[in-house]
């Protein structure tokens, strides 16, 4: 299983504007998609894949802390 990775989500730290529609639902749907590659790789028990697709997760998840922590602040 090939896990994709999108560049510009790779930094933790790149911020989109929530007023940007295209770029929002992009991020969603490479969300779900991270989401669906840890549930198929488990399901594979493929140990390095699961890896790979929760570390995606994980930057997914640390740009939309920043994002809100940004708004919050």
């Amino acid at each position: 299983m090939e896990v994709a990775w999108d560049s510009d989500l790779q930094d933790p730290n790149v911020l989109w504007p929530a007023e940007n529609e295209e770029l929002t639902e992009k991020t969603k749907r490479q969300a779900r998609e991270a989401v669906a590659n840890v549930l198929e790789a488990t399901a594979a028990g493929d140990a390095l894949a699961v890896e790979r697709s929760v570390g995606r997760l994980a930057v997914l998840q640390e740009s939309f802390d920043y994002c809100r922590n940004m708004l919050v602040a």
